[in-house]
């Protein structure tokens, strides 16, 4: 997966948060085997936070 285009749409979109959880996410083992909707769910809490 491209994860530079992601971070920088999440950036320009002004979803700084998103894009450093993305960041964190994609760095943890054991996250990497969660399914889509349980990364977006992770992702999305760290925007509102």
């Amino acid at each position: 997966m491209l994860t530079h285009p992601t971070l920088h749409l999440l950036t320009r979109l002004g979803l700084t948060g998103m894009a450093e959880a993305f960041t964190s996410l994609a760095e943890n083992e054991e996250v990497r085997g969660l399914a889509h909707a349980e990364w977006l769910a992770l992702l999305l809490d760290h925007e509102a936070t």
